[in-house]
């Protein structure tokens, strides 16, 4: 019996960990796209392309920092969505808007050399031997508005390659250090 506690008591722990990392994704079928979202999209980024729809549970997503596809979590009528968009230098956001077509956020990927210097200053000071994963993530709320931006950073730091998740905002300042358990 003792040596059934730790392992379920882990599965627990990691279980739990990993659920309350994720937001649920269902993806909308062509031609049911909402009209004031499709009317938003081509007011707010007139040269871009829509590649994919997706609903999003409102009240996960205001919790959360990530998503799955699997649509699993999707309960109830309130929803946002998400729309993958491509400007014409093939670049890729993702715009998230309430049902009335107004913008909630745009999340841009961008290279690392773009981060202000005072992220990378931070950063180089809470982790001097750290390495940057990925792509960096530019969080803007409202319509693209780079002033209330938040910076998503993905990086592995010490002797055993622990990834963390951080988050900063443009001043440099550490809003969130979130350390990766499943990758």
């Amino acid at each position: 019996m003792k040596k059934l506690i730790l392992p379920i008591a882990m599965s627990l722990i990691l279980g739990t960990g990993y659920a309350q990392e994720s937001v649920g994704l269902a993806p909308i079928k062509k031609g049911a796209e909402p009209k004031a979202v499709l009317n938003a999209l081509k007011e707010e980024f007139p040269q871009a392309t829509a590649s994919e729809f997706n609903f999003i549970s409102r009240e996960l997503y205001g919790q959360k920092w990530s998503e799955t596809e699997d649509g699993s979590q999707l309960n109830g009528s309130l929803k946002y969505l998400q729309v993958t968009v491509k400007d014409k230098n093939n670049d890729y956001q993702q715009v998230i808007f309430d049902e009335h077509g107004k913008v909630i956020n745009v999340k841009e990927f961008i290279k690392h050399a773009d981060l202000p210097a005072e992220i990378t200053k931070a950063l180089k000071a809470k982790y001097p031997e750290c390495k940057l994963l990925k792509d960096s993530e530019r969080i803007s709320t409202g319509k693209a508005n780079k002033a209330t931006a938040i910076y998503r950073l993905e990086i592995q730091t010490g002797p055993k390659g622990e990834k963390r998740n951080l988050f900063y905002d443009n001043g440099g300042k550490l809003l969130r250090d979130a350390h990766v358990i499943i990758a």
